[in-house]
């Protein structure tokens, strides 16, 4: 095949050439190495993540997740923004990036207002994932109970031992839509 386009390169492709070797010669060796190292990364990622969590994983997430519920109880955004470590980023329900705990406690402050103040905070964890150098991650779903409305939303988390717990170092939060009819 002439004239054959990849990568920004013309190649000749031998008639005969298959699999792996065609492959070589459509993206060029050294993205074609590329390829397959990265390929390989995720399969060993992917097999990290599989790994089930130890149990006192899952006492110190829900120790964690106790704190957050507390600090909306109490409607105390300061102690909402100490459950995340010093440069903790916090993605909100509108998209905008919180860094560090000021901002965070700041845009919890202005939140929680929005909300007439708040009652409770009720999380269900769908996935919790342990990383070999006990980072965590995990996502679920969660309902935020203000004193003027519900909010129910989606997140992500990747939490890292702080002291003899964890502390958020990533909260992405995404507001639920109803299912388009």
């Amino acid at each position: 095949m002439w004239g054959r386009r990849s990568v920004g390169r013309l190649y000749l492709i031998p008639p005969k050439a298959t699999g792996i070797k065609r492959m070589s010669y459509l993206l060029g060796g050294e993205l074609m190495k590329a390829w397959l190292s990265f390929l390989a990364t995720a399969v060993v990622c992917v097999s990290a993540f599989a790994q089930q969590p130890p149990p006192d994983v899952k006492q110190k997430v829900d120790s964690l997740i106790a704190k957050l519920r507390d600090a909306y109880v109490k409607n105390d955004a300061a102690a909402y923004a100490r459950a995340f470590t010093s440069d903790g980023i916090l993605v909100t329900l509108t998209g905008k990036v919180l860094r560090g705990q000021q901002e965070i406690e700041q845009g919890t402050k202005t939140f929680i207002s929005s909300l007439g103040g708040t009652k409770d905070l009720q999380v269900q964890i769908e996935e919790l994932h342990a990383l070999p150098d006990g980072t965590v991650w995990y996502i679920g779903h969660a309902t935020i109970v203000g004193n003027q409305k519900e909010i129910k939303d989606h997140y992500t988390v990747v939490a890292v031992p702080e002291g003899n717990g964890y502390a958020y170092k990533m909260l992405n939060i995404g507001l639920d839509e109803p299912s388009p009819r």
